[in-house]
């Protein structure tokens, strides 16, 4: 009946379509996370810039702080050794005991902290007078007194129970395997340079620890004549007590008026996978000295060929720790400079001068100041290397690693809270948004769910009766227009099948005159005394008694997918097969009226208590052929079936006065319903207005609802229909007896009781093929 190209809808709701609440709340979601996200990457953007400027502003003032810092805690070494000399001329030490220049080394230790010792080689006599920090901070002081044949060691310490082992109180060598002063690499250097003059790394011949030293030629008087010169002093540096140093350091207490309080403070995490930040000192062959992480070795202890001990010490390129040697990597590929020597080697920084000695245009280098940024085990760092030239003429290199949460972190926190702050807005604004288009689509969006149902012609009185009232005045107005025409269909839908309807409003074309041959299943019931009911009824009660009747016979047709086509006074017609196609329309009829027979049992019982007459039902069932549609004239059509078959439904339900009997259904019927109902052959009839004869059957029940005592007394009742049928009169008669016994007053038995006999006495014709003929409509 329906055509999907006809129908003017199908091509729009075809088309991909958003609802109008998806569209308006991902709109207004859509452009507000856009504003949003537009200005909190605006703001990252604007606060990266900002951070990287300041980061690098940062780096660089840290990293001058660290070399200010470094430069000060060597320039303790300078000092001493301008104090030594002066003293010499002023106090003249060294025309005392060699007691009185002990005590003064020693003094001067005790006060340095940074020092680990201080030392004095005479140039004339090869002697030698040092005092040293020892491991437990105490001070020992060593002599050497050389003669024309040995070499005499003399140790005296504070604590002479814990090293007097380690370093006897005297000793004697032959003047070949005794120490000479002036052999020394620390003294060598100073012979050459007018200025201070540093040593690479080496092994402490009291000691066998690695360290720096720094030397001067000390004179005897101010004047830096030849004749005057006396000997060397020198000053040492323990790696230990650098990386000591530089793990006082705090690069988060950078501020210059906070130093002396940062070189006082411990660190709180050494260790380099784990702490925030690390500093290291390199020189100026990027030979590693010392790091703020005395956990990460800067020496590598080997043993020769010939079985001497040696040592190498670790450049930043081979160092045990991939941070330092990531970093520098990273470093070096922005800052070429920093692997170039800052000045020539040779160029000894004089300190009457302002440039380098020997080279009179030299000028103090530029200092690297580039910062980079690398990332190391999904953290981002910053580094800086940059070249640290002290006063007294040795290039150092001094680096510092840290990871950006340091100043990054604090921003990021704002940055995050600004974007959390911004989201949450975001989605207070949708959620107020929502909520006031919610006001709005919430009525469309039912109104076009209820629209839709109308195309199904899904409607219901008891819906949407009472629609609230909205702030917008065209919303109401379409919910006003769309209840006058819900009002019009509910109207409509009582005058004309709901499934006929349906179908009208989804095709959305004028209805005209039409029919389909369709195979169906009719059916038709009836109200037993009807006629009695009417005469004894009141008008006004009758109607009210009809209309109840027929409310709930008529849901119970619908509740199994009946077609209501109309009522005739108090019968009522149906069938199942269209509008909506129904390959079970047999079985679903059948099955309408086995529960149309209960619910008239239960209608009837309750008029009983109320003192009225009941209304018990008789119904007829035919399956076949019929046509079926809009049936009428141009001005007035009505949905429905016409035809023999219908006719011959309508004389079923007549034949059940004759046979006492509630539900008959047609051969066709029981053969399609055979496999679940249970049903018994009555007889074999041609009805009123027919020619041909069929075989009748009465519907009892479903097969699994059926007592097994019941299903006996049908199996007896159906023998003796055999025996009818094949003209045995006796065995006929003698069962039909016995199925009264069984169940009185069972009308199948009587009719074929009476009709065994009448043939027993007169015989029927030679040509009787058990056909009655009906004469009752």
């Amino acid at each position: 009946m329906s055509n999907e190209n006809s129908d003017p809808n199908h091509q729009l709701r075809k088309r991909k379509v958003l609802s109008i609440k998806v569209f308006f709340t991902s709109l207004i979601t859509v452009l507000l996370s856009i504003s949003g996200i537009f200005i909190i990457i605006l703001s990252y953007q604007g606060s990266n810039s900002a951070i990287l400027q300041v980061t690098e502003r940062l780096i660089k003032e840290i990293n001058s702080d660290i070399s200010t810092q470094t430069e000060n805690y060597f320039n303790v070494s300078i000092k001493t050794l301008q104090n030594f000399e002066n003293n010499i001329h002023t106090l003249n030490l060294l025309d005392n005991s060699d007691q009185t220049v002990l005590d003064y080394l020693s003094n001067t230790v005790k006060i340095a902290d940074e020092i680990s010792a201080i030392y004095f080689g005479e140039d004339t006599t090869g002697n030698f007078y040092m005092a040293k920090r020892m491991p437990n901070n105490s001070i020992s002081k060593r002599t050497v007194k050389r003669t024309r044949n040995l070499v005499t060691i003399t140790w005296t310490h504070d604590t002479p129970d814990e090293y007097n082992t380690t370093f006897p109180p005297i000793e004697t060598f032959s003047l070949a395997e005794g120490y000479d002063p002036r052999v020394r690499s620390w003294y060598k250097s100073a012979l050459t340079n007018q200025g201070f003059s540093w040593t690479l790394p080496y092994v402490f011949a009291s000691d066998n620890n690695i360290g720096l030293s720094v030397s001067k030629k000390i004179y005897k008087t101010p004047a830096n004549a030849t004749r005057d010169f006396i000997g060397v002093m020198a000053v040492d540096f323990n790696l230990s007590q650098i990386t000591t140093f530089l793990e006082s350091i705090d690069v988060l207490s950078f501020d210059k008026t906070n130093q002396d309080a940062a070189l006082n403070q411990t660190p709180k995490n050494s260790n380099s996978k784990t702490k925030d930040y690390q500093i290291f000192l390199m020189t100026e062959n990027r030979n590693v000295i010392a790091t703020s992480d005395s956990s990460i070795p800067t020496i590598k202890f080997t043993v020769t060929p010939d079985g001497k001990e040696d040592y190498e010490i670790f450049s930043v390129t081979n160092i045990p720790d991939s941070l330092i040697k990531t970093a520098y990597s990273n470093f070096i590929k922005t800052d070429k400079t920093i692997i170039q020597p800052a000045y020539n080697i040779d160029h000894i920084y004089d300190l009457t001068s302002t440039t380098y000695a020997g080279d009179n245009n030299a000028s103090k280098p530029t200092d690297s100041v580039a910062v980079v940024s690398f990332n190391y085990r999904g953290d981002d760092y910053f580094t800086q290397i940059e070249n640290f030239l002290p006063s007294y003429g040795i290039v150092f290199k001094t680096g510092i690693i840290f990871k950006s949460k340091i100043v990054t972190g604090p921003v990021d926190q704002v940055l995050n809270v600004i974007a959390i702050v911004s989201i949450i807005f975001i989605m207070i604004i949708i959620a107020i948004s929502s909520k006031i288009l919610n006001n709005i689509t919430n009525p469309i969006i039912q109104l076009a769910q209820d629209m839709d149902k109308v195309r199904t012609f899904d409607i219901d009185v008891d819906k949407d009766t009472h629609r609230k009232q909205n702030f917008l005045r065209e919303i109401n107005n379409i919910n006003s227009s769309y209840t006058s025409m819900k009002n019009g269909l509910l109207s409509f839908k009582k005058f004309v099948p709901s499934e006929v309807v349906a179908q009208i409003v989804k095709v959305g074309q004028e209805a005209h005159v039409s029919g389909d041959k369709l195979d169906i299943t009719i059916f038709f019931s009836d109200i037993e005394e009807f006629t009695s009911i009417s005469d004894e009824t009141p008008s006004e009660q009758l109607i009210s008694q009809l209309r109840y009747y027929l409310n709930v016979l008529s849901e119970g047709i619908a509740d199994k997918g009946g077609t209501l086509d109309k009522y005739i006074g108090d019968s009522i017609m149906a069938f199942w097969g269209a509008p909506v196609a129904d390959k079970n329309h047999a079985l679903n009829a059948c099955t309408a009226a086995l529960h149309c027979r209960t619910l008239s049992e239960v209608v009837s019982k309750k008029f009983t208590k109320f003192g009225l007459r009941p209304m018990r039902t008789r119904f007829g069932i035919h399956t076949g052929p019929a046509i079926v549609g809009n049936i009428g004239s141009d001005a007035r059509l009505n949905y429905t079936a016409i035809g023999d078959n219908v006719n011959l439904a309508s004389r079923l339900e007549g034949l059940n006065k004759f046979y006492n009997t509630n539900i008959i259904i047609s051969e066709q019927t029981y053969q399609q319903t055979r496999q679940v109902l249970l049903a018994r052959l009555i007889d074999k009839v041609v009805v009123v207005g027919k020619k041909t004869n069929v075989f009748i059957y009465e519907l009892i029940d479903f097969i699994e609802n059926t007592p097994m005592e019941k299903r006996e007394f049908y199996n007896l009742f159906n023998e003796g229909t055999q025996y009818y049928f094949e003209r045995n009169w006796n065995k006929a008669i003698k069962i039909f007896k016995a199925c009264l016994l069984m169940k009185e007053n069972d009308g199948p038995s009587n009719v074929l009781l009476s009709r065994s006999l009448l043939y027993l006495k007169k015989q029927p014709s030679k040509n009787w093929d058990g056909t009655f003929v009906s004469v009752s409509k």
